[in-house]
């Protein structure tokens, strides 16, 4: 299920939509400050309150210091990772991205990169897993909320394979 590396120079980092405390978005400036990536693309659905996900999150990490500038929203309606793959494939394209940091949770690296690798011939994905206390550092047993994300995504995980 878990399917993270080791930060690596790329020529963007990529923020999945999901995450509503700004772990994944935080994790990606993390990125960007170290030097890893030139830009950090943000995934996000919407409208939450009018407002797109992934503008929420940038706020926050522009709040938290980092440069509004590192950030570029990619904006769309989708309601599963493999949709929102989808939907942001002309934007790499466009971009020219080869080498990319998928940046989301610790139970949600494996079926995104899987998902990704799929829907994204030609660009090289590197899973970059965002800190997540639920997950307990892959103790997810010990805590409610961590079984219930491992549950989640294992069912996830099934549909996927399953084409559902």
């Amino acid at each position: 299920m878990v399917n993270s590396e080791a930060p690596q120079r790329a020529d963007a980092a990529l923020v999945l939509g999901g995450d509503y405390h700004g772990r994944r978005v935080l994790k990606g400036a993390e990125l960007f400050s170290k030097g890893y990536v030139p830009k950090v693309l943000v995934s996000g659905s919407g409208p939450i309150y009018g407002m797109h996900e992934s503008e929420l999150a940038i706020q926050l990490a522009v709040r938290r210091g980092y440069p509004q500038d590192a950030f570029i929203p990619l904006q769309h309606e989708a309601v599963s990772t493999e949709d929102e793959i989808r939907s942001v494939v002309e934007s790499l394209r466009t971009m020219r991205i080869r080498k990319l940091l998928l940046v989301t949770s610790p139970s949600h690296t494996g079926r995104a990169t899987r998902v990704a690798r799929q829907l994204l011939p030609g660009i090289e994905i590197h899973s970059i897993a965002a800190e997540d206390p639920t997950w307990q550092n892959g103790y997810w047993w010990t805590d409610r909320e961590g079984r219930k994300a491992w549950l989640f995504e294992a069912m996830k995980s099934i549909a996927y394979s399953l084409d559902l």
